[in-house]
């Protein structure tokens, strides 16, 4: 009796050990347009561009957009990457842009100087620095214009946006009318 038992129990965990198992390899995967592979394509740094829009093509063909269900996000991706891609899909590596600057600099060693004839025009005396006056003229942000040297933008973290057609000998500024002066 005791060896039926056991041969029925043995039985029976074999049934449910191989009778339920999952089939972690199926010999038909989803289709493109059944399983989102385009959420795994946009992490992936090897998946092909064009092949990771077609997928995402593919599955939303038919598919009702709603709140919250990934196609805006995957825009986003879409617009971002469009830029950064060989013409045959490929991604450009993470560090791209990093060696091509180093690459640059080591063509033009003369293009990243230390030196200029910057000058300290003040202010040197700060009135009430201890009544939190202190910072007056610092300056947070500096464009130049692409074509024309003369013309310089500069924003102040508390004195607004100021612009120069001279070089810098004279300046105006165009936020006095604003009531937030902070660039």
């Amino acid at each position: 009796m005791k060896k039926i038992r056991i041969l029925l129990l043995s039985l029976l965990s074999f049934f449910f050990l191989f009778g339920f198992s999952q089939n972690n390899n199926p010999v038909n995967p989803p289709d493109t347009a059944d399983y989102p592979y385009w959420i795994e394509m946009m992490q992936d740094q090897d998946a092909n561009f064009y092949q990771t829009v077609s997928a995402f093509n593919k599955y939303w063909k038919d598919r009702k957009i709603t709140k919250g269900c990934g196609w805006k996000p995957f825009k986003r991706w879409e617009y971002m990457m469009q830029f950064r891609i060989l013409p045959n899909g490929d991604r450009l590596p993470a560090d791209h842009d990093w060696n091509e600057y180093f690459n640059y600099l080591e063509k033009h060693p003369e293009s990243k100087s230390f030196t200029g004839n910057w000058i300290n025009i003040g202010p040197f005396n700060i009135p009430l620095a201890d009544k939190g006056y202190q910072g007056l003229g610092r300056i947070n942000s500096i464009a130049f214009h692409p074509t024309d040297e003369d013309i310089i933008y500069i924003g102040a973290p508390s004195g607004g946006l100021w612009k120069t057609t001279d070089a810098g000998n004279t300046w105006i500024s165009h936020t006095d009318d604003l009531p937030t002066l902070g660039v």
